[in-house]
């Protein structure tokens, strides 16, 4: 049984920031390098500085995502609102073929518990040092800075027109990104509706979506909390913001993960393309100068459509004028390729058939040589093909997105999928609403 708590956010003060698209930033792990100082420009309270201090990489940093949020919380940068709300977000943006989409859900409190009990459950593994960075973070901030993103079931779609109603009032927020993705977000108040919301998501399994390494930073905490002193139970550190999102949204999307291939020694493109072959069907479209662009059209149609089917790929080798879309064979044994002690869930992702058939096997790449020193993941399939005509890399695989179904059933089976098999998009922002974790303070405090 999931308990999900309304809370009093931690929000920017719009009198004082003005556009709240120069303060806010994507999630920390998905800011590349080159992208970073962008952010520290945009605004000098942008909440990067939060996240990951001014930029260095020495063990101070955490004390200054700190100060600067004491700070600002004392200049009223950040103010905290005073009564508990959940927090309903709208975003609306265009998918990969152009069309508008929009998702929804709303931000509160979830009371933390171990994977175990099975009432939140993951679909990917962790790094360790990318936790630890999480929960230093929390330890000197002593708030969430951003939202885990949790999805769950809603078949009856009973959620979303409890808060029809409300969402006619003008919004709390309301910007357009970078990006040109518009967030819009409500601040609701009405003990009735909390009330509501509260009962009718007791019922749910939770999955997390994105956002695991900041979950476990959070259970570690807890565990650092009630190693201090006696708990209650009731204290703030037991829970952690969310936003929640039913898998059944017409807005829910996730993105493509393409596997760009270089530092392969003695490759030869022509024995690897007869290898294949004996594993998938493969149906070349060529391309000239004339008609590259339409051939490409058509051909991540085809990988769409075969991908609805069945396993399938798209390839690219460079110096080729082609690319393959590359089909399983139905007839192979595929158990017994992959590996029988490999769970039934887990054989049938493409992830996963592509890393177990294609690169251990064909192009002999360990599982420790599946790195960032031979792999890198690029979402947009026309700029992967791109980089490798450029010759930049080798090789791309080009992948359909997993199924929101598919990343329901690994998590419900307690397996993992493959480090960054999905890519929920648009990313939830950072600075939307903080939860402060305040000592003392207990869910009684935040649900008057």
């Amino acid at each position: 049984m999931a308990e999900i708590l309304p809370f009093r956010g931690l929000i920017y003060d719009v009198q004082k920031v003005g556009d709240l698209s120069l303060v806010t930033a994507p999630p920390y792990d998905v800011i590349s390098e080159k992208a970073k100082p962008g952010y520290y420009a945009k605004h000098p309270y942008n909440v990067i500085r939060l996240e990951l201090g001014d930029g260095s990489s020495d063990q101070g940093r955490y004390r200054l995502c700190a100060q600067d949020l004491d700070d600002w919380e004392k200049r009223g940068i950040l103010i905290r609102e005073r009564d508990p709300a959940f927090y309903y977000y709208q975003v609306d943006f265009l998918s990969n073929g152009g069309r508008r989409r929009t998702r929804r859900g709303f931000i509160g409190l979830c009371r933390l518990e171990e994977f175990e009990k099975e009432m939140i459950l993951p679909h990917e593994r962790i790094h360790e040092e990318q936790k630890e960075d999480r929960l230093r973070v929390l330890r000197a901030c002593q708030a969430n800075l951003s939202q885990i993103f949790s999805l769950y079931s809603d078949r009856e779609h009973t959620i979303h027109p409890l808060f029809e109603r409300y969402i006619t009032a003008p919004p709390l927020f309301d910007y357009l990104d970078e990006k040109k993705i518009h967030h819009t977000v409500w601040s609701i108040k009405e003990p009735s509706l909390l009330h509501q919301i509260r009962e009718t998501m007791k019922e749910k399994t939770l999955f997390i979506a994105d956002g695991h390494h900041r979950f476990e930073a959070a259970l570690a905490y807890k565990k650092e909390m009630e190693r201090k002193s006696p708990t209650t139970g009731k204290e703030a550190f037991h829970y952690v913001m969310m936003y929640f999102c039913p898998f059944e949204d017409e807005g829910l999307t996730i993105l493509p993960s393409h596997r760009l291939i270089f530092n392969l020694g003695g490759f030869d493109r022509v024995s690897f393309e007869l290898e294949l072959q004996r594993y998938f069907q493969k149906k070349d479209f060529p391309f000239n100068p004339q008609n590259e662009s339409a051939q490409r059209i058509e051909f991540f149609q085809r990988l769409e459509e075969a991908g609805a089917r069945g396993n399938a790929f798209g390839l690219y080798i460079q110096g080729n004028d082609y690319c393959s879309l590359l089909q399983l064979k139905k007839e192979l044994d595929l158990p017994a390729m992959i590996g029988r002690k490999t769970p039934a869930v887990l054989q049938k992702l493409d992830v996963i058939i592509l890393h177990r058939i294609i690169l251990e096997q064909l192009l002999r790449l360990g599982e420790k040589e599946q790195d960032q020193h031979r792999i890198q993941i690029v979402k947009n399939g026309q700029r992967a093909i791109d980089l490798v005509r450029e010759g930049k890399f080798q090789i791309v695989f080009l992948l359909n997105p997993p199924k929101v179904e598919e990343v329901r059933e690994v998590a419900s089976a307690r397996e993992f999928m493959p480090q960054k098999s999905t890519f929920f998009y648009p990313k939830l922002p950072t600075g939307l609403v903080i939860n402060k974790i305040v000592q003392g303070e207990t869910i009684d405090d935040l649900t008057l």
